[in-house]
């Protein structure tokens, strides 16, 4: 998915039209329109040519400024899983899911047999079945498909590990004997072998470094390791740089365990509903939702929520469909009467629902493909502390490179223990914790605003949110207002930001601490929204709020959900009716900011009291400082989540 940009319209007529058609099209979203340019997302804009060339003169850009955010997790191998689909009566339907999984880069290696309806697929994700089985039920829903489990041979194990490591086993053993034997001798021959042995040890090192040399990546940590080690080698430290080797070695095992905590509990805060529960005969039995298929019964009771559409065959209560229609308000439901996935059962009786279609195609999985998307937009301050990183990390190396290098060349006698210092310093510029706390307090966040109801579409909108300089609140049609909107006001009033209130409630609204607006026609709101100050958070409803919603820089709805387009184009949307969501969004935006600008700082003074003490203690190993880094790094990673 990219975005780009539109501009050089000949009127707003023009843009207002094209805004119009892009609406209509389904291969557009996240559409912002501005006063002279359109912004929006596609995965083919060449797809939309013939609806853009009908406007002449329009500048096309993509915009690149977007990065994406690079989880830096210590290497995590892919698997190969296999899977067997089951009533596999459709080749054309077969094609067509498999070309969908080649479409996917989270999918490698994808292979599918024919014959035995095996299917093979190398990848890194957690939860793959469900992937897999979005996917199947879009192109054919009758398909079924389970995993396979398949033991690799034992001769697979010898032939692609233990013969390696015998070789390089081998290879330790004889340079390591050889720069034993001859550590007096006054020529090259030690250090060659032990240059060999501590490369050997570290060939994982090595070969990482030499991919990111490869791919212009000068100061990935596995090159400046590499440097550190060469360093080590130079002021004869050759057994404190093999020591050096394990302790970095170990370093992304226990990073692994500690962030597989971490995912976990985050993993908790967006856990969607798994199970449900099905009638049939008359009996029920709690199954997985991904089990359910078009026409089996579910039971829904007092106080859960819908979690399948379909039309009501039993019991009668009361449902609120706030989450689909943005209305506050009950209604009574009976047999025949049709629910929504995303409504609640609010009154004292079970429902039974007759489903229409199965768990893939429902608004919880819309849901959560936001929130597994959310965090993959890198934001403003984001991609300020990657420019620091970029600037930092040349600075020291070259100061690595200058203590290390240059002072032993100008006066060996004098700086000769400056080599060793040289190798820690390359530790140091390695590490830079901040980046990683950043994206653990950005994955943290986004959870717990999806378990509190607030969905965040790109990590980069809470970004926007919190900078914003106009709050645009616009009430609920024909709601009555009440003492906690009141109190909402208040708390977004001190926000430190211009507040401005759209009422179009069944009566005027008058305050003297509050710019209010009654009764404003669209194009009322249009021009003066254009005339605050931006960035400007606009907050609304329903679809016919869309244009407002488009036209501001954060554009959140509440509740809507059975709209896709309104979905699509919104920044942030509230679930749920309740005023103090709106508030807690505010706050969790300005705490992201707040953290992420806060470990910018710590980051920076660590290393500054890093440089410090090893000027002043040169002779420290430089294991040591690795694992100093490691529990400091950990506990601001840490930090970020609990």
């Amino acid at each position: 998915m990219s975005t780009y940009e539109l501009s050089n319209f000949d009127s707003q007529a023009s843009l207002n039209s094209l805004v119009k058609l892009l609406n209509e099209d389904n291969k557009a979203t996240h559409i912002k329109k501005y006063k002279n340019r359109i912004l929006f997302d596609t995965e083919n804009i060449v797809s939309m040519q013939s609806l853009i060339s009908r406007y002449k003169g329009l500048v096309i850009k993509e915009m690149n400024n977007g990065n994406k955010l690079v989880y830096k997790f210590p290497h995590k191998n892919p698997q190969k899983h296999y899977f067997l689909i089951k009533d596999d009566t459709s080749t054309s339907h077969i094609g067509l899911f498999i070309e969908k999984l080649q479409n996917d880069d989270r999918l490698k290696e994808i292979e599918y047999n024919s014959n035995n309806r095996l299917l093979t697929v190398t990848s890194k994700e957690k939860d793959l079945i469900a992937i897999l089985r979005t996917y199947l039920f879009s192109v054919d829903p009758t398909l079924t498909i389970n995993e396979f489990k398949r033991k690799r041979l034992p001769r697979d194990y010898f032939s692609q590990k233990y013969m390696r490591m015998y070789v390089q086993l081998g290879i330790i053993i004889v340079a390591m004997s050889i720069a034993i034997i001859t550590r007096n001798d006054n020529n090259m021959l030690p250090y060659i072998m032990w240059i060999i042995s501590t490369y050997t040890i570290g060939f994982s090192i090595l070969s990482e470094a030499i991919a990111s040399i490869k791919q212009k990546d000068f100061f990935s940590k596995d090159v400046l390791m590499t440097i550190a080690l060469m360093f080590c080698i130079a002021s004869n430290k050759f057994y404190e740089g093999i020591i050096a080797i394990f302790v970095y070695m170990l370093v992304p095992k226990i990073d692994n365990f500690v962030y597989e905590i971490i995912t976990s509990k985050i993993d908790t805060l967006i856990e969607l509903p798994k199970t449900g529960i099905r009638v049939r005969n008359g009996v029920e039995e709690e199954i997985s939702l991904y089990d359910f298929i078009r026409g089996d019964t579910m039971k829904i009771n007092p106080g859960a929520t819908i979690l399948i559409p379909g039309i009501v065959v039993g019991g009668e209560s009361t449902v609120s469909s706030f989450m689909n229609t943005s209305q506050s308000e009950e209604k009574e439901i009976t047999t025949l009467h049709q629910v929504s996935d995303g409504d609640v059962n609010t009154g004292e009786e079970a429902i039974y629902v007759l489903i229409d279609r199965g768990y893939e195609d429902t608004i919880y999985q819309t849901l959560q493909q936001l929130a597994v998307n959310a965090p993959t937009d890198e934001s403003k301050i984001q991609r300020i502390v990657h420019r620091i990183s970029k600037i930092i990390k040349p600075i020291i190396f070259l100061l690595g490179l200058f203590l290390g290098i240059v002072l032993p060349l100008i006066n060996y006698h004098d700086y000769a223990s400056y080599i060793h210092v040289g190798a820690i310093i390359m530790i140091i510029a390695y590490q830079y914790s901040s980046e990683q706390a950043g994206i653990f307090a950005t994955l943290s966040i986004l959870a717990k605003s999806f378990n509190k109801g607030i969905i965040v579409e790109s990590a980069s909108a809470y970004n926007r949110l919190a900078t914003s300089q106009t709050i645009v609140l616009d009430r609920i049609d024909n709601e009555p207002i009440n003492k906690h909107e009141w109190l909402l006001y208040k708390k977004l009033s001190h926000l430190g930001k211009h507040f401005v209130i759209f009422n179009d409630g069944p009566e005027d609204l008058d305050h003297p601490n509050y710019e209010i607006y009654n009764n404003l026609t669209l194009e009322d709101k249009i021009t003066k929204m254009e005339s605050l100050y931006s960035p400007l958070a606009y907050i609304g409803d329903t679809n016919k709020d869309l244009d407002l919603i488009e036209m501001s820089d954060i554009g959140i709805s509440r509740g809507g959900l059975s709209d896709k387009k309104l979905v699509e184009n919104s920044d942030i949307v509230l679930i749920d009716a309740l005023y103090k969501r709106i508030y807690q969004m505010f706050k969790f935006a300005r705490k992201l900011r707040s953290k992420i600008v806060l470990y910018n700082i710590i980051d920076v003074f660590i290393k500054v009291i890093f440089l410090i003490c090893v000027i002043a203690f040169p002779n420290t190993p430089l294991y040591l400082f690795i694992l100093i880094q490691m529990i400091i790094d950990l506990l601001i990673v840490l930090s970020s989540v609990f």
